[in-house]
């Protein structure tokens, strides 16, 4: 990650000498972090919407915090980040109009507050650096959530814990796809996942054994959970991190990482059920891939006969209509198409130029936090990925994640 820096004295002095944590701020942010991912947990107290209101409280009370209190200071490359997200309110704005006067859609207003809210957020942390982000203790907060997640979601498999709602069991029948904490059995692998790779990219960035190993756990416990979606985001990031590693007894450390991985897969996982799921990620007739590429063609032939540039179908192939408006909707089964049958050609280029500025912000090396956003995007094409609040919230809190543990990096001894 790059940013313009000014050397003196005062300012090395500084960088020397640890921040002192804000147990207020870490606090906050744990709050955020863990409602992020329990949505499920919210559900038995205050229902769906009620979880929804939660949730979205927590995160815009850490950002409102961190905004008057982390030293946020505007990133030398934020303008693409901003024009990016005027360009898609400009582009929610005009297909709310355009899907109201073409397709009589009156129900699209809080598919498009939820998505302009995502690209908020994503505007916030690629356009901010916060210079004080060290005042929070991202790592061990980051530790105890994703280790509670993954054991939550081990246990709903393997120790019968049952009374979190959204877990799968029609699909293997004896054998559990669990939801952990998030309500949502195709949530909890997408937010493990993320949380996996940002503590493999922390524990590198300050050689934290630890993390890195609670973050091995936690990619364990996603290839575990036999969701594609999850398993997409591990080979691709895994993939993508190893080719970027440095020296070649780096990448041999990797690759005995990924045998170990695997080879944890097939005594936690029968393995002609992992094969199975892996395979058919690649087949045609596999489960559910023949209604997910008819859902893409019908979302193609839909865009073709709309507003190429803004869409007109804003809020109809989402959850989040059903889930906030009470009304049914269909789902596109990838990001990318339900962006553009919504939002146009221009709200598609807005969004996804607001994912890619992840990428711009997080570190080259070390190669986890680009590793698990680049895999993050390549999934998005093949699930509603970011509509899911978990997905998008984490994923944009990656440049903040690699910027507190690089100051962090910068003040404090490393383990050896």
């Amino acid at each position: 990650m790059q940013d313009f820096r000014i050397s003196s004295p005062a300012s090395a002095s500084k960088t020397d000498v640890p921040q002192r944590r804000s147990a207020a701020l870490t606090f906050v942010f744990f709050l955020a972090l863990l409602g992020t991912v329990s949505r499920g947990l919210f559900e038995l107290a205050v229902g769906k919407t009620g979880a929804y209101g939660l949730q979205l409280a927590l995160v815009s009370l850490f950002i409102l915090l961190l905004l008057a209190s982390a030293g946020p200071r505007i990133r030398p490359r934020a303008m693409p980040s901003i024009l990016a997200l005027y360009a898609f309110v400009i582009a929610g704005v005009l297909s709310v109009i355009a899907s109201l006067n073409l397709n009589g859609i009156d129900y699209a207003g809080p598919y498009v507050l939820v998505s302009v809210f995502y690209a908020g957020v994503l505007a916030i942390f690629t356009s901010v650096r916060f210079e004080r982000a060290d005042k929070v203790a991202f790592g061990p907060v980051i530790v105890v959530v994703a280790t509670l997640l993954a054991l939550v979601g081990l246990a709903q498999q393997f120790a019968g814990l049952t009374f979190l709602p959204g877990n799968d069991r029609g699909t293997f029948g004896d054998f559990s796809r669990p939801a952990s904490l998030t309500g949502s059995f195709l949530h909890y692998p997408l937010a493990a996942a993320l949380l996996g790779f940002a503590l493999l990219g922390m524990g590198s960035q300050m050689r934290k054994r630890a993390y890195s190993l609670v973050g091995i756990f936690v990619l364990v416990a996603v290839v575990a959970s036999l969701s594609r979606s999850g398993l997409v985001m591990l080979f691709v990031g895994l993939a993508f991190g190893i080719l970027k590693l440095p020296q070649l007894g780096t990448r041999l450390r990797a690759l005995g990482f990924l045998a170990a991985m695997g080879t944890a897969a097939v005594f936690i996982v029968p393995s002609d059920r992992l094969t199975g799921r892996v395979l058919s990620i690649f087949q045609f007739e596999g489960t559910g891939n023949a209604n997910r590429v008819q859902a893409w063609s019908n979302v193609l032939d839909l865009w073709f006969d709309s507003p190429i540039l803004i869409g007109s179908h804003a809020g109809q192939f989402t959850n989040v209509t059903s889930n906030l408006a009470g009304t049914n909707s269909s789902v596109a089964e990838s990001g990318v198409l339900q962006i553009l049958v919504s939002f146009g050609v221009l709200g598609l280029l807005a969004f996804y130029g607001l994912m890619f500025s992840v990428i711009r912000e997080v570190p080259k090396l070390p190669p986890w936090f680009m590793a698990g956003a680049v895999a993050s995007i390549a999934q998005s094409a093949v699930y509603q990925s970011i509509e899911v609040f978990p997905f998008m919230v984490i994923y944009a809190m990656y440049p903040l994640f690699a910027t507190a543990s690089d100051l962090s990096a910068d003040a404090s001894p490393r383990d050896s």
